[in-house]
């Protein structure tokens, strides 16, 4: 099942992508109760919906449907002024790191008051840990990486 995170009608995102039009018919607000939308569920949504990304543009509504807002503007410095081709580079090099859903295995969850971490192993024989916070009710992806063993 995909859960959906909050998301406005319209977003400029500020890294050169604009969610509107057909696209909002995917993003309007399709409200979850946060109650039920755990750490790990998000994750699993986020990390489906990376892989399924078409494009740089397509990441970048991904990330805004699921990351904190501190996670966004660390993207937006890192992207400010960049070109369509590096951009494109990125999402190429994104894709070729990015494990498949169903490669996930051994998820652990832990949420400690506002905050959480979920752990998995990923096919390579590395652990991904991903932070999350809770933000009004919903929880956010903050940070994420890739622990070799």
């Amino acid at each position: 099942m995909n859960r959906k995170n909050t998301v406005p009608d319209s977003v400029g995102t500020g890294i050169g992508t604009q969610v509107s039009g057909a696209d909002q018919q995917n993003t309007e607000h399709q409200i979850v109760d946060s109650l039920i939308a755990t750490p790990t569920e998000i994750f699993l949504d986020r990390n489906t919906d990376m892989n399924n990304a078409q494009s740089f543009d397509d990441m970048v509504a991904v990330m805004y449907k699921y990351d904190s807002p501190e996670q966004i503007a660390d993207a937006e410095a890192k992207f400010a002024g960049a070109s369509k081709e590096k951009k494109a580079a990125f999402f190429g090099f994104a894709v070729v790191l990015l494990t498949k859903t169903e490669d996930l295995s051994n998820i652990q969850e832990t949420i400690t008051g506002d905050t959480a971490l979920v752990v998995a192993d990923t096919k390579p024989g590395a652990k991904l840990e991903v932070e999350f916070v809770n933000r009004e009710g919903l929880w956010k992806m903050s940070k994420s990486k890739i622990v070799n063993r």
